[in-house]
């Protein structure tokens, strides 16, 4: 039993990363069941016990690494800092994931879930903080703070992670502070 669950995993692991390999390479539109079995020597029929199709085996990727984030998302940050740094640190400890995920021919949803979360994390932590702003304009501050630092993260990571993650955690959060007290 021990032996097949390694197997299990062992073939799950070379399918995702022949499908993280040719990600790097062309859209997710572009890729086939074929060349990721064929990459992965493994047949059709090994993959399709596994996965629906690519689109599951992309979802099934991004829900792992989600799961990592999930953790620092749901919990109860000190500051914005810590919280950004714990981020980034999870992003810089990923990166040939979140290089692909977030790169060229990444499709990828996560950001957007990852974004929800930290918008219901900012929105409480301005209220703690008494910020004079309305529900509104609270949210297209978000919105404009969060595309922002987006912006900045895969800058980062097309830059091949050439500052620390603390480095950009308070690039980022200089910005934000900023931004928020035109509202004090």
């Amino acid at each position: 039993m021990e032996e097949e669950n390694r197997r299990v995993k062992y073939t799950k692991m070379v399918i995702k990363e022949s499908f993280l390999k040719l990600l790097q390479e062309k859209p997710i539109t572009k890729i086939t069941v074929s060349e990721i079995c064929k990459l992965a020597d493994v047949n059709r029929g090994t993959f399709y016990i596994h996965y629906l199709d690519i689109y599951q085996l992309l979802e099934n990727i991004e829900q792992e690494l989600y799961s990592e984030l999930e953790k620092v998302l749901k919990s109860k940050p000190v500051s914005m800092t810590n919280f950004i740094n714990l981020i980034l640190k999870i992003i810089y400890d990923n990166s040939d994931l979140c290089s692909i995920l977030l790169g060229d021919y990444g499709d990828s949803v996560l950001m957007e879930k990852i974004i929800d979360v930290f918008r219901i994390k900012s929105l409480e932590m301005w209220k703690q903080y008494k910020i004079k702003i309305s529900e509104l304009q609270a949210d297209y501050v978000f919105t404009f703070l969060a595309l922002g630092s987006l912006g900045v993260i895969k800058n980062w990571i097309k830059s091949g992670y050439t500052d620390s993650f603390k480095d950009i955690a308070q690039l980022i959060e200089k910005i934000s502070n900023n931004g928020l007290n035109a509202f004090n």
